[in-house]
């Protein structure tokens, strides 16, 4: 009887041991089937972010990059912008003062003694340098010699197109409207009483007091006003009038080779 009932317990013991290996197995290889789904699930998600962690990068590097450009584009900009403007002060500057045109004016400034700032008459001063030097002559109006009068006929003639008259008489009673010394401009002529009661020198005023002129003793030569000799004798100064202007000749004959070589009637200055 105990052999029996011993028996029968190790049958129920093993198909109770089989039953429950069956279950344990059939769990654990459930458990493995989910933790395998539930890893590859992850995988699956961390990929996902990783690529999205990716782009979002590669979106950010591309966006910093184009910033960076854009922001590279706008300085550029800027600079191309401010140079462009520095160029147009330039242009304009250029355009007030032209380089060649001031080292004209800084030539002739330090030739003549005179301040010019750039709005003076080149041709003014180009005629005034041609003739600086040359030796006086009573009635001659070439580079050989020349008086005041035929000195300021010439200039006013080459540089204006204007024929004004001979004489220091008629120049001064027939061509001028007088002026305020304190109003003088470029071209203005100044007559003087260098001798006796009558006007007998002229020069054409070109700027701060001086003027250019025929002197007898130092030939065309540049003076000033304030000088005690020429202040002194000083009468008045006049404009070439507005009638007159109007008789311009663009194209005025020069010299002929007979006034070149011997001069013309004397009718020039008489001053020291």
């Amino acid at each position: 009887m105990d052999s029996v009932n011993s028996e029968g317990c190790q049958k129920f013991f093993r198909k109770s041991h089989l039953r429950i290996s069956r279950k344990s197995s059939a769990l654990f290889l459930k458990f493995v089937i989910v933790t395998l789904l539930f890893v590859s699930t992850c995988s699956c998600i961390s990929v996902k972010e990783t690529e999205n962690f990716q782009a979002s990068c590669s979106k950010y590097f591309i966006i910093h990059k184009v910033g960076l450009k854009n922001n590279d584009i706008d300085r550029t900009r800027n600079k191309n912008s401010e140079q462009n403007d520095n160029t147009d002060e330039n242009v304009s500057e250029r355009l007030l003062y032209p380089p060649e045109k001031s080292d004209f004016y800084v030539q002739y400034s330090e030739k003549f003694g005179i301040d010019f700032d750039g709005t003076e008459n080149r041709e003014l001063l180009r005629a005034v340098d041609n003739w600086l030097g040359t030796r006086y002559r009573l009635g001659g109006k070439s580079k050989s010699g020349i008086d005041c009068s035929a000195l300021v006929q010439l200039i006013y003639r080459e540089v204006f197109g204007i024929e004004i008259s001979r004489s220091v008489g008629d120049i001064c009673e027939n061509d001028l409207t007088p002026v305020e010394k304190e109003s003088l401009q470029e071209g203005d002529i100044l007559c003087f009483k260098t001798k006796g009661r009558r006007i007998s020198h002229i020069g054409i005023y070109l700027k701060d007091e001086k003027f250019v002129h025929a002197s007898r003793k130092h030939g065309v030569r540049i003076n000033a006003l304030s000088e005690d000799y020429y202040r002194k004798r000083f009468v008045f100064a006049g404009r070439v009038s507005k009638l007159l202007l109007s008789r311009l000749r663009p194209h005025p004959p020069a010299p002929s080779p007979k006034e070149r070589g011997r001069g013309g009637p004397g009718v020039g200055c008489v001053q020291r």
